[in-house]
């Protein structure tokens, strides 16, 4: 009764809460390592967790993407082992596509 009552409220936030997760995407030309490239800037803004993953894995394209992506979290929220896997998995499948996903303004309470 009263536990499901607890437990769907609970899914209900966080999935309305996954759609906070919002970002400012520009194509920028910038120096890497002493080589001008053309990057796709992406600044993350808000959670990103289980609910926001997809909504957050969606704004990359491996195959229209330039070769690099620089992913700013400096105003994200990276709140579980979901939003990590996210991030990791974005940064595999570039791999494979001999691009390259740097990260930046990542804060300490995310390192581990």
């Amino acid at each position: 009764g009263i536990a499901v009552g607890i437990i769907f409220s609970a899914l209900v936030h966080a999935w309305d809460s996954g759609s906070h997760v919002e970002a400012d995407i520009a194509i920028k030309q910038m120096l890497i390592n002493g080589e001008e490239c053309e990057v796709k800037y992406v600044h993350v803004r808000g959670a990103i967790f289980f609910s926001s993953t997809r909504k957050f894995v969606n704004l990359f394209n491996v195959a229209s993407d330039p070769d690099v992506i620089i992913l700013d979290l400096k105003d994200a929220l990276v709140i579980d082992h979901s939003a990590v896997a996210a991030i990791q998995g974005i940064s595999h499948r570039f791999a494979q596509a001999d691009k390259r996903v740097l990260l930046t303004n990542v804060a300490a309470k995310c390192h581990g």
